[in-house]
């Protein structure tokens, strides 16, 4: 869950963006294990006809990723936070472009 700390108008969100756990961060295992499972969905969705096959799975998985993980940090940074139901259309949208759905 992340920490939200408003300070003179900035937000710190501690547990989404500064990760001190060196397995958590962009040079860890974590990511990578995000990506390397979300890849293996995306093959999955592909063989049932439900993704178009002419994506890359490990690719299109670290766009899924690493633009989930980037726009929730960027949503928690906005100053009233938005609505949750516009924040999952932003999200979607970025995903559904990213696996070629949209």
């Amino acid at each position: 869950m992340a920490a939200r700390n408003d300070i003179g108008g900035s937000v710190v969100c501690c547990e989404i963006v500064n990760r001190p756990d060196r397995g958590r961060t962009e040079g860890g295992t974590g990511p990578r294990d995000r990506s390397h499972n979300a890849g293996k969905n995306i093959r999955r969705g592909q063989k049932l006809g439900q993704l178009p096959v002419d994506i890359d799975p490990d690719s299109a998985g670290a766009f899924v990723i690493g633009g989930i993980r980037h726009g929730i940090a960027q949503q928690l940074r906005v100053t009233p936070l938005p609505d949750p139901g516009i924040v999952t259309a932003r999200l979607w949208r970025l995903i559904s472009a990213a696996l070629g759905v949209a």
